[in-house]
């Protein structure tokens, strides 16, 4: 299995070693999806199909075998530094912007190379049971009343602005579909205080 960055970076979503459930220091990889959470917010992304394992230039290890209900962890600091080892810079061949995801034995590896050097990393898996991640998403087929799209760095702006108001909880309204979002903001500080804004919609394809 290869893991490309997008994959890797949804460490961003898990818990820090401030956390006291250690499960929520981890991503967890499937067959299908790298998962992270932090207890608070949920990423999921599914793996990238453009390259493929057997072709990775690193040979004598066997791509992990993830089908079914099987799954790793990978601690949240160790997919940061792998990150961050992955080649950068539009020159280097797509094959090398992803990490190889072996199996090691009793442990599993996860390697990365520039061609060069390559560099693999053991991973012991934890007696932790990740969380049921699929038991918090909303059951499919139940009705959506109305959906709208917000572009990040608008998303980005409105949060930095509330947290600097002292704000550390927001609430968001969609009342209709494309239509913009209500929000209020508050925290213990704010009591009495309302902050209530508009998010205007993202228009896809425009």
């Amino acid at each position: 299995m290869l893991l490309d960055k997008v994959s890797l970076n949804a460490y961003k979503a898990a818990g820090d070693k401030t956390e006291k459930r250690e499960s929520i220091q981890y991503i967890q990889v499937t067959e299908k999806h790298t998962i992270a959470t932090d207890g608070h917010i949920l990423v999921q992304v599914e793996h990238q199909k453009d390259q493929k394992a057997e072709e990775f230039p690193y040979t004598g290890k066997t791509p992990i075998d993830l089908s079914g209900d099987k799954a790793v962890l990978i601690p949240a600091t160790v997919a940061a530094d792998v990150v961050k080892r992955i080649p950068k810079g539009k020159n280097a061949f797509p094959i090398l912007k992803t990490a190889f995801l072996s199996n090691g034995g009793d442990t599993q590896e996860i390697t990365t190379t520039d061609l060069t050097t390559p560099i693999t990393t053991t991973l012991r898996q934890p007696d932790l049971k990740f969380p049921n991640t699929k038991a918090v998403w909303p059951v499919e087929g139940d009705p959506i009343k109305a959906t709208v799209w917000i572009a990040i760095p608008v998303l980005h702006k409105v949060l930095d602005c509330l947290s600097a108001m002292g704000a550390t909880a927001i609430e968001l309204k969609v009342r209709l579909p494309e239509q913009a979002v209500e929000f209020r903001a508050t925290s213990q500080e704010l009591t009495g205080r309302n902050i209530t804004g508009l998010i205007m919609p993202y228009r896809m394809g425009k």
